[in-house]
């Protein structure tokens, strides 16, 4: 059960549902803190409200019927995007509270309970501290990076990469690219081409941004070139 406290200090008591919805019927504000939603497709994490069917509390997500709900955003909405063991991207480095860190690096967010510099962050080197506004969610581009122990957009001749969009050539109007097509990097940032540092050339031919790709197997894992590589 839930309790929650109006602004003029009524309290009721109830499901986070069943709250829900006579506050909204009443009408009435209640304290954020103690207000939680229901969420679905997630596993619970540290802080939700976990409500069980028949099971007198006892938590076994592989053998019981339960709802999880989550507290309500509170104050920064920046916040939300993040949980404990969440990526990020740092996006500045001061030497007071990330000393060892460095703007644009991946970090992964330890706690949640530090004030106003409220994430404690690892590069794994070191721990910092630092607040919502100073963090980047990862996209899936990110991440394939990430786990290739790579920054942003750094690729690698030989490198696997996927076709994140549909390039036509921009006379026959046709494509060149298809979105979802498996490529081998031939060059990185190649000679003689307009923006070649922003691109990569391909085996077979043709160039490409590296914003229209995405990393899906670093050229150190390829198995297929073992003894193969310069």
């Amino acid at each position: 059960m839930v309790k929650v406290t109006t602004a003029d200090g009524n309290v009721f008591e109830g499901t986070p549902e069943e709250l829900h919805v006579l506050l909204k019927t009443l009408g009435v504000k209640s304290t954020p803190d103690d207000e939680y939603v229901k969420v679905t497709d997630r596993e619970p994490r540290k802080w939700d409200y976990v409500e069980f069917d028949d099971d007198e509390d006892a938590y076994d997500p592989d053998g019981d019927d339960f709802e999880v709900y989550e507290k309500a955003i509170v104050g920064n909405s920046e916040d939300a995007l993040f949980n404990i063991g969440d990526y990020a991207r740092l996006r500045q480095a001061n030497s007071q509270t990330l000393n060892g860190f460095k703007a644009g690096e991946f970090v992964k967010i330890l706690d949640d309970i530090y004030g106003t510099f409220n994430f404690k962050v690892t590069n794994g080197n070191t721990i910092g501290l630092t607040d919502a506004s100073n963090l980047e969610k990862l996209d899936e581009k990110d991440l394939s990076f990430m786990k290739a122990n790579r920054n942003r957009d750094e690729f690698k001749k030989g490198d696997l990469v996927e076709i994140i969009y549909t390039i036509k050539d921009v006379f026959t109007l046709k494509d060149v690219f298809k979105k979802g097509e498996i490529r081998i990097i031939n060059e990185v940032a190649p000679a003689g081409y307009i923006d070649a540092e922003m691109g990569l050339t391909l085996v077979g031919g043709g160039w490409i941004n590296k914003h229209h790709v995405k990393l899906v197997a670093p050229v150190e894992s390829r198995v297929d070139l073992d003894g193969d590589r310069e």
